[in-house]
Protein backbone atom coordinates (compact mmCIF):
# COMPACT_ATOMS: atom_id res chain seq x y z
CA UNK A 1 0.00 0.00 0.00
CA UNK A 2 1.28 3.36 -0.75
CA UNK A 3 1.57 6.39 1.68
CA UNK A 4 -0.93 8.26 -0.37
CA UNK A 5 -3.47 5.49 0.27
CA UNK A 6 -3.19 5.22 3.69
CA UNK A 7 -3.60 8.91 4.04
CA UNK A 8 -6.39 9.16 2.10
CA UNK A 9 -7.75 6.64 4.48
CA UNK A 10 -6.56 8.30 7.73
CA UNK A 11 -8.57 11.39 6.06
CA UNK A 12 -11.85 10.03 5.75
CA UNK A 13 -11.54 8.48 9.09
CA UNK A 14 -10.92 11.97 10.54
CA UNK A 15 -13.97 13.37 8.33
CA UNK A 16 -16.18 10.56 9.39
CA UNK A 17 -15.05 11.12 13.11
CA UNK A 18 -15.89 15.00 12.16
CA UNK A 19 -19.68 14.01 11.22
CA UNK A 20 -19.93 12.28 14.06
CA UNK A 21 -18.84 14.80 16.52
CA UNK A 22 -21.05 17.39 14.50
CA UNK A 23 -24.45 15.59 14.92
CA UNK A 24 -23.73 14.54 18.60
CA UNK A 25 -22.87 18.49 19.37
CA UNK A 26 -26.59 18.92 17.56
CA UNK A 27 -27.94 16.07 19.91
CA UNK A 28 -26.47 17.81 22.73
CA UNK A 29 -27.62 21.33 22.28
CA UNK A 30 -31.02 20.35 21.90
CA UNK A 31 -31.39 18.74 25.00
CA UNK A 32 -29.56 21.72 26.94
CA UNK A 33 -32.04 23.90 25.14
CA UNK A 34 -34.84 21.65 26.26
CA UNK A 35 -33.65 21.81 29.85
CA UNK A 36 -33.63 25.69 29.84
CA UNK A 37 -36.98 25.77 28.49
CA UNK A 38 -38.15 23.38 31.76
CA UNK A 39 -35.59 24.60 34.46
CA UNK A 40 -37.48 27.57 34.50
CA UNK A 41 -40.48 26.50 35.72
CA UNK A 42 -39.01 25.20 39.16
CA UNK A 43 -36.52 28.02 39.37
CA UNK A 44 -37.94 31.48 37.43
CA UNK A 45 -34.82 33.58 37.70
CA UNK A 46 -32.41 30.74 35.80
CA UNK A 47 -30.57 32.52 33.23
CA UNK A 48 -29.85 30.07 30.34
CA UNK A 49 -25.56 29.84 29.23
CA UNK A 50 -24.61 31.48 26.48
CA UNK A 51 -24.10 28.36 24.85
CA UNK A 52 -27.78 27.86 23.50
CA UNK A 53 -28.35 31.21 21.89
CA UNK A 54 -29.16 31.69 18.56
CA UNK A 55 -25.78 31.55 17.18
CA UNK A 56 -26.81 27.41 18.64
CA UNK A 57 -30.05 27.34 17.36
CA UNK A 58 -31.76 29.08 20.37
CA UNK A 59 -34.32 31.63 20.02
CA UNK A 60 -34.90 34.32 21.98
CA UNK A 61 -38.48 33.73 23.74
CA UNK A 62 -40.55 36.04 25.59
CA UNK A 63 -41.63 35.65 29.00
CA UNK A 64 -45.14 33.70 29.91
CA UNK A 65 -47.29 34.74 32.58
CA UNK A 66 -46.92 33.18 35.43
CA UNK A 67 -48.82 29.80 35.28
CA UNK A 68 -50.81 30.72 38.38
CA UNK A 69 -51.81 34.18 36.06
CA UNK A 70 -53.19 31.44 33.80
CA UNK A 71 -54.91 29.35 36.11
CA UNK A 72 -56.64 31.92 38.03
CA UNK A 73 -57.99 33.55 34.78
CA UNK A 74 -59.35 29.97 33.60
CA UNK A 75 -61.17 29.52 37.20
CA UNK A 76 -64.49 28.78 37.09
CA UNK A 77 -64.58 28.83 33.11
CA UNK A 78 -66.37 25.82 31.61
CA UNK A 79 -63.84 25.30 29.59
CA UNK A 80 -65.39 22.83 26.91
CA UNK A 81 -67.74 25.38 26.13
CA UNK A 82 -65.22 28.31 26.07
CA UNK A 83 -62.97 26.07 23.36
CA UNK A 84 -66.69 24.80 21.26
CA UNK A 85 -67.65 28.97 21.23
CA UNK A 86 -64.09 29.26 19.51
CA UNK A 87 -64.24 26.81 17.04
CA UNK A 88 -67.66 27.96 16.06
CA UNK A 89 -66.93 31.08 15.73
CA UNK A 90 -63.89 30.22 13.53
CA UNK A 91 -66.00 28.50 11.08
CA UNK A 92 -63.76 26.00 10.21
CA UNK A 93 -60.81 23.61 11.73
CA UNK A 94 -58.13 25.02 13.32
CA UNK A 95 -54.79 24.34 14.71
CA UNK A 96 -54.81 23.57 18.15
CA UNK A 97 -52.15 26.42 18.89
CA UNK A 98 -54.83 28.91 17.19
CA UNK A 99 -57.34 27.70 19.20
CA UNK A 100 -55.53 28.36 22.16
CA UNK A 101 -54.64 31.70 20.86
CA UNK A 102 -58.17 32.78 20.63
CA UNK A 103 -58.97 30.89 24.22
CA UNK A 104 -56.42 32.88 25.58
CA UNK A 105 -57.93 36.12 24.15
CA UNK A 106 -61.49 35.17 25.57
CA UNK A 107 -60.00 34.77 28.91
CA UNK A 108 -58.21 38.25 28.63
CA UNK A 109 -54.72 36.86 28.73
CA UNK A 110 -52.22 39.23 26.03
CA UNK A 111 -51.85 37.81 22.86
CA UNK A 112 -48.27 39.06 22.64
CA UNK A 113 -47.48 36.79 25.23
CA UNK A 114 -46.71 33.18 24.21
CA UNK A 115 -50.02 30.68 24.51
CA UNK A 116 -49.12 28.39 28.13
CA UNK A 117 -49.37 25.08 28.42
CA UNK A 118 -52.55 25.09 30.49
CA UNK A 119 -54.63 26.68 27.27
CA UNK A 120 -53.18 24.87 25.05
CA UNK A 121 -53.63 21.80 27.43
CA UNK A 122 -57.50 22.88 27.78
CA UNK A 123 -57.90 23.51 24.19
CA UNK A 124 -56.58 19.72 23.89
CA UNK A 125 -58.63 18.08 26.28
CA UNK A 126 -62.08 20.11 25.11
CA UNK A 127 -61.51 18.42 21.32
CA UNK A 128 -63.28 14.99 20.90
CA UNK A 129 -61.11 12.46 20.15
Amino acid sequence: MSVAYELKRKRAALVERLQQIATEQTEIQGLMRALDRVIPSYEPDYQASGLTGPEYGGRSRKLKPPSSEVKAAMNGVNKRQAVLEVLRQAGEPISVTDCAAKFAAKLGIPTSQPISQTSHTACRRSLPN
